[in-house]
């Protein structure tokens, strides 16, 4: 936990951002985390055609957050790469 502790610190000083990712927990406590709290599929426009966006309410929660955290819906890229209207 030491080395977690000082690389977090070091980034703290630097004004960096330390990003983990997967599923594996870190050993000290981030100051801020992020998580998908839903999804939404919009599509089918009276029930033809194909799910074209997906809608993701994102949620982040830490250090200088409110305590309930913030959220943001945000829609999804496509195959393509780019999100498309709903």
């Amino acid at each position: 936990m030491g080395d977690a502790r000082r690389l977090a610190a070091r980034c703290r000083e630097r004004g960096s951002v330390l990003v983990h990712r997967g599923d594996g927990s870190w050993p000290a406590r981030p100051d801020l985390s992020l998580a998908i709290e839903r999804t939404t599929w919009m599509g089918p426009d009276g029930g033809y055609g194909r799910l074209r966006v997906r809608q993701a309410r994102i949620v982040a929660s830490g250090r200088g957050l409110p305590p309930a955290g913030r959220r943001v819906d945000l829609l999804l890229p496509g195959p393509d790469g780019v999100p498309a209207g709903p």
